[in-house]
């Protein structure tokens, strides 16, 4: 693409604004977004303008939207449950998608439902010739950890065993507090396993799971083709408001506390800290570096930071955990 790349967000408010956000960072030009009506749709542009700086048009229909404004890349922020509709529309507009985790979640549908579903836009996207990706930032850290795990223990050269805790703020009650909690977390504590081990399976009777009204905690196995297994440990919960979430993970019992910070400017930024050895190595937000994978794979210069392929393994896991859960 010669021209600047035309970027739309389904679902403009909430997380939404920040795929806008870094559009336009990353040189895009943020044309075009939906609400769910007309009146959120016009709230939403306020916020939308002073983030990115430009003048996008608010939409309440997709379809519409993407008839009129024909962008390059389309984001989809819509609640879980709601992914695929606009995301194949957007494929089949001939956009390349990015999609919010988890790929697809409907408390109606059923694990293999799920995956049928997903898969029918993996699908798509492949006989598109187009890009379709998820945005599991968290696979962002992986460069950084190994950069930071080197300098202080030497060469990463296997991986012995890994685990990954992840709070969020705010309390949850209720029958489905394990779904939220797991939903909302889960594919991230995931994602830095299965992408560093792309080849290893889960061991699916290694699966023990236990939760109560705050935190979800899982055990379980992967085993690579060798027959090597890794012990996994996740924990993934809710914090109070006034507390700072937990969010730490790592190979080998080399755990980093990941940190978020703003920079001069205000704009976010990334940092890994080891606290033992006192160590810290810094980058870019996860998202930040998510949304520019993403626009050079759709410029054919390289690959997303999770393809559509690897967030249908990342989603075949967080469902067996939640079936686990179930019982």
């Amino acid at each position: 693409m010669s021209h600047p790349i035309r970027a739309a967000v389904i679902g403009g408010s909430g997380f939404g604004k920040f795929h806008a956000q870094w559009y336009a960072r990353e040189g895009a030009e943020v044309v075009a977004y939906t609400g769910t009506s007309e009146e959120s749709a016009e709230a939403a542009g306020g916020p939308l303008r002073n983030l990115t700086g430009q003048n996008p048009k608010g939409y309440a229909d997709a379809e519409a939207m993407l008839q009129t404004e024909h962008p390059d890349v389309v984001s989809v922020c819509t609640p879980p449950a709601c992914h695929i509709e606009p995301a194949m529309a957007a494929l089949k507009a001939g956009a390349h998608v990015l999609c919010e985790k988890p790929l697809l979640y409907d408390s109606e549908l059923s694990s293999a439902e799920t995956l049928e579903r997903s898969a029918a836009l993996v699908d798509v996207a492949n006989q598109q010739s187009l890009v379709l990706a998820v945005n599991l930032q968290y696979a962002a850290t992986l460069d950084l950890y190994r950069e930071l795990y080197e300098r202080v223990w030497g060469a990463l050269e296997t991986y012995n065993a890994y685990s990954f805790e992840m709070e969020s703020k705010g309390n949850r009650r209720g029958a489905h507090t394990f779904e939220q909690i797991w939903i909302e977390l889960g594919p991230h504590a995931i994602t830095p396993l299965l992408i560093s081990l792309p080849n290893a399976a889960l061991v699916e009777d290694s699966l023990q799971t236990e939760m109560n009204e705050t935190d979800v905690r899982v055990e379980m196995e992967f085993e690579n083709p060798g027959g090597h297994r890794i012990p996994v440990q996740l924990r993934t919960g809710a914090c109070t408001k006034d507390a700072t979430p937990v969010r730490r993970f790592g190979f080998n019992n080399f755990r980093v506390e990941i940190e978020a910070r703003k920079d001069e400017s205000g704009l976010f930024t990334s940092a890994l800290r080891h606290a033992e050895s006192g160590k810290e190595i810094a980058g870019d937000d996860f998202m930040r570096v998510s949304v520019r994978r993403f626009l050079q794979a759709a410029r054919g210069q390289g690959t997303p930071l999770v393809s559509g392929i690897q967030a249908q393994r990342n989603l075949a896991v967080m469902l067996a955990v939640l079936d686990r859960l179930r019982r």
